[in-house]
This record gives C-alpha cells, sequence and structure tokens, in this order.
C-alpha cells in the first residue's frame, strides 16, 4: 500500500497551472460581484460608477494576486515539484 492511494490517482491528478487558472478565474468572479455591490450599496444602480468600481478592482486584486502567486511558487516551488517527484512514478 503506498500512501498516494490513500488520497487519489496519482496519474489523473490536476496540474497546479490549471489550479491556479480556476483559482484565477473565481478570484476574479468574487472580485465582480464585490464591486458592484459595494457600488449599489454605496451609490444607488449607477451603472457608470459600478463598472468603473469594478474595474479598479479587478486590476489590483489581479495585480496582488499575481504577485502572491509568483512569490508563493518560488518560495515552494521546489519543495513542491520535489514532493510530486517522490510520489509519482517516472
Amino acid at each position: 500500500m503506498n500512501i498516494s492511494d490513500l488520497f487519489a490517482d496519482v496519474n489523473s491528478v490536476m496540474s497546479p497551472s490549471v489550479f491556479q487558472l480556476i483559482v484565477g478565474v473565481y478570484v476574479m468572479e468574487v472580485i465582480i460581484i464585490l464591486g458592484m455591490f459595494i457600488t449599489k450599496i454605496s451609490h444607488g444602480d449607477n451603472k457608470t460608477l459600478q463598472w468603473n468600481t469594478v474595474g479598479k478592482m479587478l486590476l489590483i486584486g489581479m495585480f496582488i494576486y499575481f504577485l502572491v502567486a509568483m512569490t508563493s511558487s518560488m518560495m515552494f516551488g521546489g519543495m513542491i515539484r520535489d514532493a510530486l517527484g517522490n510520489i509519482m512514478p517516472s
């Protein structure tokens, strides 16, 4: 019995880059929804201000997400590659 058998089939695991793409799309969706809600609560149904706020929030949010993803990839990328290399058969 291998430890990888407890969690999943190692050959069908999603790659980290696809996971980052999925999380990035989710973050964009959450930022858009929050931007709309913030504008509607504070300024009513002003569509121009709503999309302006959403655009600003998307720029800032995606920049921060990119920085965090790159930083964590640089810090933990080698450790993740080593762990996956030990689990996945060559």
